[in-house]
């Protein structure tokens, strides 16, 4: 969704040196001389006997987030943790009861209803998605038609967000973007991408998905999702619209400490609407795993086969994503709406698992969830003097005209870019919506938040003045350049 950053370019190798050769490196550099200054960037010793708990309330703790439930499973055995309150203006406290928005992680729902229907020949995986909208213009690319294949796995060439987006209410961007307004953008979007050949994350594609299944099987998309998935796997507080129970039990959702309000998405379901409870996805991800019996366990399984290779690191099954490392392959999908954060993932080798479900927007559930399933994940790098400096971060803060690799353009290299203050962090979005939490490393130098080894770098001129931005990936290719605007 919207403040779902994909995290799927950048994300998330390994440091490419070892901590010892890190401390080395910073310490002669000066990064280590004061208490202020300290490197975050040890070795994962995370084993069967890590304090869950004192990790969770240490990341919510330091991102100022405020709150959040979790559940572990290793090998078979599920715990739960839970820390901070439902609403940063109540004292009630987070429990494995309390609903959250999940937002994105539903795509890995939607994939499994299409599985599902596959498996009854309601539907096929390669069928193009005009025998499903009769009537309607679609897009295609040098005679390559879209298929159902192609949204799951986001090789479709619809770009992320559709471009008559406009919401009236931009804290509930979604609530007003009807089918009628997804049926006069696919009308006129023009792709620049052949169906099939290559990846590119969208929100409005598999949206789109979650829809043909919906007029295919004459429900709802939640009717579909609560008859084909949540009553099978006994997931009673996973839905869309809320019981009595599950209003009870909403946590708010938060952004920079503030309450904000919920997001509705009616005809965009299959991409982020549903909400749960830690403990309804544990039994999502137990299933998942092959812990949990569960009559849809094939199914889900091949959800998670590799469709598209996005990087080397990088695998795209159905929704899901497999990242993999010197030490694992990590199975996963992450969430996020305007005022919520989610992460659920697994590491089949060491039967690890593990849900996490957040109120705020601050954006720690990704390396959380690495920082536990991959032995060999290495935690960031934090210059704590220059995060705790308002004045130096503001430095930064502005418009700029960016020039940006294919990679992320969108078929648009010329874009602007801005860079806006967010606690500790500095954000910088792109206008093709890509968007990137930055925090600092050095003087001049930021680590991008989820994305291990990523950088974006300021260099300046004379009179101290940013004349020039560089993005780059951990093996240093460059994915945007920016300048400040006149």
């Amino acid at each position: 969704m919207d403040y779902d950053q994909l995290k799927i370019i950048f994300f998330t190798n390994p440091l490419s040196c070892e901590p010892s050769t890190l401390y080395e490196r910073y310490r002669s550099i000066g990064m280590l001389d004061s208490q202020k200054e300290r490197l975050i960037g040890v070795e994962n010793t995370m084993d069967m006997t890590m304090d869950i708990q004192a990790l969770l309330q240490e990341y919510i703790d330091n991102s100022g987030a405020v709150g959040a439930s979790v559940a572990l499973i290793d090998k078979g055995k599920t715990q739960f943790f839970s820390y901070g309150k439902k609403s940063v203006d109540r004292d009630e406290l987070i429990s494995e009861d309390t609903v959250f928005e999940i937002g994105s992680i539903t795509k890995v729902f939607t994939t499994l209803a299409l599985m599902n229907m596959v498996a009854k020949d309601e539907v096929q995986l390669d069928d193009p998605m005009e025998i499903y909208l009769p009537g309607i213009k679609l897009p295609e690319l040098n005679g390559k038609k879209i298929t159902l294949r192609h949204l799951a796995a986001h090789t479709s060439g619809i770009p992320r967000m559709p471009d008559n987006f406009d919401p009236k209410n931009p804290a509930n961007p979604y609530e007003d973007y009807t089918v009628e307004r997804l049926y006069d953008y696919l009308s006129h979007c023009t792709l620049t991408k052949v169906p099939g050949e290559s990846f590119e994350y969208s929100n409005v594609g598999m949206g789109l998905l979650g829809y043909i299944l919906s007029v295919r099987s004459a429900k709802s998309y939640e009717e579909l999702i609560q008859s084909l998935i949540a009553e099978k796997l006994k997931m009673q507080d996973t839905s869309i619209s809320l019981t009595a129970e599950m209003s009870q039990n909403f946590a708010s959702g938060h952004h920079l400490r503030r309450e904000v309000g919920y997001w509705d998405i009616p005809a965009l379901s299959g991409a982020g609407a549903i909400r749960s409870n830690v403990k309804d996805m544990v039994q999502f991800l137990a299933a998942n795993m092959g812990f949990s019996p569960s009559p849809i366990a094939t199914l889900m399984q091949q959800c998670h086969q590799k469709q598209y290779e996005v990087m080397p690191q990088l695998d795209m099954g159905l929704a899901w994503l497999t990242s993999h490392s010197d030490q694992a392959d990590i199975i996963w999908h992450n969430g996020g709406t305007g005022g919520f954060r989610s992460f659920l993932g697994f590491n089949p080798k060491t039967q690890k698992g593990l849900v996490i479900l957040s109120n705020s927007t601050e954006d720690w559930p990704d390396e959380f969830g690495f920082l536990v399933l991959d032995p060999g994940y290495k935690r960031i790098l934090i210059n704590n003097s220059l995060a705790n400096d308002p004045d130096y971060l503001n430095k930064f803060v502005g418009s700029y005209n960016a020039n940006v690799a294919a990679l992320l353009s969108n078929g648009q290299p010329e874009q602007n870019l801005q860079i806006t203050l967010f606690g500790k962090q500095l954000s910088c979005a792109l206008s093709c919506g890509e968007v990137a939490m930055i925090y600092p490393e050095q003087f001049g130098v930021f680590g991008v938040k989820g994305f291990a080894g990523a950088k974006v770098q300021f260099t300046f001129d004379d009179q101290g003045k940013i004349k020039l931005i560089q993005a780059s990936l951990p093996d240093g290719t460059i994915v945007w350049e920016a300048i400040p605007k006149p």
